[in-house]
């Protein structure tokens, strides 16, 4: 429980810093998937910020002001975004809480859909911007981990909200740019919940 409330914590001074300056940000991973069901402790932050590599004094800003200490500037394969290609991050951590934060630098076009579609949960004090659910799933199917498949298939099992012609839709893009089967990933695990062929999960109203 305390874990959970550094966590909670550390993520409203990101809101409350990130908020005024009007800079796009959305949490995905593991704090993400939570939103939506998934029932997996984890103090981990992953952060997708809408800034460019060149705005670096802003992102060191922002670290110096919240006391997180960093790796600077890295070139990283983390997800949500894609697995193969290096993108812009810093791994940083915030000394007081023990919270790891993984943070990468938006600069494709998902990216900026994704911030553009991230959704403001209520959380204690200051509602958070997290990745929607349909943006979880795509991140997940982009991840590949097995661990990200349980995820996925927790949150279908809980949601019947799913928008399977926005999923269907990145997967396949994104798929074409990487190279990698994502949308085919997806199938899979649709015929694996229930338990046939039969298509993808229905359309449904955004989370």
């Amino acid at each position: 429980m305390k874990e959970a409330m550094r966590t909670l914590s550390l993520m409203e001074s990101l809101a409350t810093w990130l908020e005024p300056r009007g800079i796009p940000y959305a949490i995905f991973g593991a704090q993400a998937a939570r939103r939506y069901g998934v029932l997996r402790p984890t103090p981990d932050v992953d952060l997708l910020l809408g800034l460019q590599p060149s705005q670096r004094p802003i992102l060191r800003a922002m670290l110096d002001d919240l006391g997180w200490h960093a790796r600077w500037w890295r070139l990283t394969l983390l997800n949500p975004h894609r697995r193969r290609g290096r993108v812009p991050g810093v791994l940083a951590r915030d000394p007081a809480s023990g919270v790891k934060i993984d943070i990468i630098l938006s600069f494709m076009p998902y990216d900026r859909e994704a911030l553009g579609r991230a959704v403001r949960h209520p959380l204690g004090r200051v509602p958070v911007r997290f990745a929607s659910l349909n943006d979880v799933i795509v991140s997940k199917i982009l991840g590949g981990r097995a661990q990200d498949v349980k995820d996925v298939l927790q949150i279908m099992k809980k949601r019947n909200d799913l928008d399977g012609a926005y999923i269907q839709t990145w997967l396949k893009r994104l798929g074409e740019e990487l190279g990698a089967p994502l949308l085919e990933r997806w199938e899979r695990l649709g015929e694996i919940r229930r338990g046939d062929a039969s298509g993808l999960p229905p359309r449904g109203r955004e989370a």
